[in-house]
C-alpha cells in the first residue's frame, strides 16, 4: 500500500514537471523557427532544423508543434513537407498522422471557431481538420455523444434544405444522393419521411470509392464502346 501512493504521489509530481519541460523546449524552438523557416532551400531549412534538436520523431512533432504556434498551421504543414522529404529525420510516416498534430495545435493555440479551422491549407487538408476536432472534442465540457448529435442535427438540416431546393427547381419526385454525406443513412430517413420525394437512391459508393467507380464505368463505355441500356430495372440512369 505504502509502495503504490509513493508510486503515484512520484507520478503526481514528476508529471507536471515533464509538461513543464516539454514547454520550454518548444518555447526555446519557438525561438530558432522563424531563421529556419526563411531559408529559401529545404535542403538548408532542414540542416537548420537539426540544429535545434536532435533528428528524430519526436524533434519532428515538437518542430511541427512550435512552428504552429508561432507561424500558423500553414508554415507547420510546410515544414512537415521538408520533414517527409528529408533522410535525416526518416519519420517512418504517411505524413497523415502529423498533420494531426497541427490541427489539434491550431484549435488550442488559435482557438476552436471557424476561422482558426479554415487556417488548416489544402496541404495535408483532412489531417488538420481531423485533428483540430480531435482536439475540439477533448476540449469541449460536453460529453463526446453530445457533440456529435449536434453536428448530426446540423447535417440533417442542412440535408433537409438542400433537398427542398432541389425538389422545388425540379418538381422531380425522385432524388438520386451522392457524396460521403449520401451514406449518412439517419439524414437520408430524415429526407424520405418529410414525403417530398416518392423515391430516393443512393450510390453505393457515394464517398470516395465512387472516383474509381466512375473512371472504371467512363472507360468501359465511352473508351471501349460498349453498349448500354438503360433498361428501368437494373440501370435507371439515362445519362
Amino acid at each position: 500500500m505504502r509502495v503504490s501512493r509513493w508510486i503515484l504521489l512520484t507520478a503526481a509530481l514528476i508529471t507536471p514537471v515533464l509538461a513543464s519541460a516539454h514547454n520550454d523546449n518548444i518555447d526555446l524552438l519557438r525561438k530558432g523557427i522563424p531563421a529556419c523557416i526563411a531559408k529559401a532551400a529545404p535542403t538548408d531549412r532542414i540542416a537548420c532544423f537539426t540544429t535545434l534538436c536532435e533528428p528524430d520523431y519526436e524533434c519532428g512533432k515538437s518542430l511541427l508543434i512550435a512552428t504552429t504556434r508561432e507561424k500558423g498551421p500553414a508554415e507547420g504543414l510546410r515544414v512537415l513537407d521538408d520533414l517527409m522529404t528529408s533522410t535525416a529525420f526518416n519519420l517512418g510516416t504517411d505524413g497523415h498522422e502529423l498533420a494531426h498534430i497541427v490541427g489539434r495545435e491550431t484549435g488550442w493555440h488559435f482557438g476552436f471557431t471557424g476561422d482558426a479551422l479554415l487556417k488548416c491549407p489544402t496541404e495535408y487538408f483532412y489531417g488538420c481538420v481531423h485533428g483540430f476536432f480531435e482536439a475540439a472534442l477533448s476540449a469541449s465540457p460536453k460529453p463526446p455523444m453530445d457533440v456529435a448529435r449536434s453536428i448530426q442535427d446540423v447535417t440533417e438540416e442542412v440535408m433537409l434544405k438542400m433537398a427542398d431546393h432541389v425538389q422545388q427547381e425540379t418538381g422531380q419526385e425522385n432524388l438520386c444522393l451522392a457524396g460521403g454525406v449520401a451514406l449518412n443513412c439517419v439524414g437520408n430517413g430524415v429526407i424520405l419521411r418529410q414525403g417530398r420525394f416518392k423515391k430516393i437512391w443512393i450510390q453505393p459508393a457515394a464517398g470516395d470509392a465512387g472516383g474509381a467507380l466512375g473512371a472504371a464505368l467512363f472507360i468501359w463505355y465511352r473508351y471501349l464502346n460498349n453498349p448500354r441500356s438503360a433498361d428501368g430495372v437494373n440501370d435507371f440512369q439515362q445519362g
